[in-house]
């Protein structure tokens, strides 16, 4: 009966609801997913390091002259102590006759900019003119073409300030020099920085007892009216290195080889180093006053320094070596004598120049009757600029890197560099 048929194919169905198959299939998918996983963690948390390019120019000196001829190899680089390959490095003779030429344009790096500083704390009007006569012929015949110069002025009563911008206009600059209301100290006698009251030295021995204790009295209120005036003189010594710094901050972001150079007499470096060694006589009266147990008669400050007056030049050379500013002081008093018909043996010393100059690594011109010569001498030793550049790993925001820089088979030499860089992005 063809009813009772049953009929039968070999047809399968589009979408299989077998379980075995449906099992197969996900684990299939699930493989996949698991080996994909590494490239998407990966790929979403993959570290990323930004560096930034850094220039460090370098000058190189031997018996005050510039070193020629330098490669890099010459040169060992470290950055917060870490040592970093140099990866290009150029030599800059700004004294040679086709520099324009095969540097053009200059690296900023290269430049040199010469801010001529006239101190009118601690220099008489004598010594001012002749520095202002020595300025211009430094700007008329010492700085190269391309150099950027500046003129300014401090003092300790009425502040700093710049008397011009940095530039190349010479005749500009010459005439700001030559303006003398400018230029004009406030104390050409430098009254404000000798001692208000002195006791003469006398011997008690043969006195009676009411002469003996006057005397002592008279000693007394001496040695308080020296204190007082000394504590003056030091904190004006103190606002004079803190004005430096401000103004080694306001250089900071000046491209190029930063030169402040003083032009001053300088203050008395006992007033932050102690008495000089050569002061024996006083030096006896204080062992005499410390062995009777008379401790108030000593002037520890006067006998072995002022802790204050270090701490703020300390600082202040922390300040030009992260602003990368180097300081040269500049005697304007000329050849110093230690006597003269008047006065016999005096104490005259221009130990607080170096005090601040030493303390950036700048050099001291001193003991010239020739300022021009000594102006010349400052060119000529930064006349070969090395500029060494390398990549390094961008950190926090302003934050402070220290560079160290050390010749490698140059003896005999030494180096000025600048001593760190600021990461960028907390500019204000």
């Amino acid at each position: 009966m063809g009813l009772g048929r049953k009929v039968t194919t070999n047809q399968q169905p589009a979408t299989s609801n077998v379980p075995g198959e449906a099992y197969h299939s996900g684990m299939r998918v699930a493989l996949l997913l698991i080996l994909a996983l590494p490239l998407v963690a990966q790929t979403a948390f993959e570290e990323k390091v930004t560096v930034h390019y850094v220039e460090v120019p370098v000058t190189v000196l031997r018996d005050g002259n510039p070193v020629r001829g330098l490669t890099k190899e010459n040169f060992d680089l470290s950055d917060d102590g870490r040592k970093r390959a140099v990866e290009s490095f150029e030599a800059v003779d700004l004294a040679a006759s086709d520099t324009a030429a095969s540097v053009s344009p200059l690296n900023p790096a290269a430049r040199r900019n010469f801010l001529l500083l006239f101190d009118l704390t601690y220099s008489n009007q004598t010594s001012i003119t002749r520095a202002q006569t020595a300025a211009r012929s430094f700007i008329s015949r010492s700085i190269a073409s391309r150099d950027l110069v500046s003129i300014g002025i401090v003092d300790v009563d009425r502040g700093f300030r710049f008397v011009t911008a940095f530039t190349t206009d010479r005749e500009m600059l010459t005439s700001a020099i030559a303006d003398p209301k400018n230029f004009r100290t406030k104390d050409p006698l430098q009254i404000s920085g000798t001692s208000s009251l002195e006791a003469a030295p006398q011997n008690s021995a043969g006195l009676g007892d009411k002469e003996s204790i006057a005397l002592e009295n008279a000693k007394d209120i001496g040695r308080q009216a020296d204190r007082l005036d000394d504590s003056r003189s030091r904190t004006r010594v103190r606002r004079q290195v803190e004005m430096l710094s401000t103004v080694a901050r306001s250089l900071q972001k000046l491209a190029g080889r930063k030169h402040l150079v003083l032009l001053s007499e300088g203050f008395d470096p006992r007033l932050v180093t102690g008495r000089d060694a050569s002061e024996t006589e006083e030096q006896n009266e204080e062992n005499r006053a410390l062995s009777q147990g008379e401790v108030w008669k000593v002037d520890s400050d006067k006998r072995f320094g002022s802790p204050d007056s270090m701490k703020s030049i300390d600082l202040m050379a922390d300040t030009f070596r992260k602003a990368d500013v180097v300081l040269h002081a500049v005697d304007i008093q000329g050849v110093r004598v230690q006597n003269d018909v008047r006065g016999g043996a005096k104490f005259n010393s221009n130990g607080g120049l170096f005090l601040l100059a030493d303390a950036t690594g700048g050099t001291v011109f001193r003991n010239s009757n020739d300022i021009s010569a000594e102006f010349d001498r400052l060119t000529h030793q930064h006349e070969v600029v090395y500029i060494l550049g390398f990549h390094a790993p961008l950190g926090r925001p302003s934050q402070f890197h220290e560079l160290k820089v050390k010749l490698v088979n140059v003896p005999g030499a030494r180096l000025q560099h600048r001593g760190g860089y600021y990461d960028p992005g907390g500019e204000t």
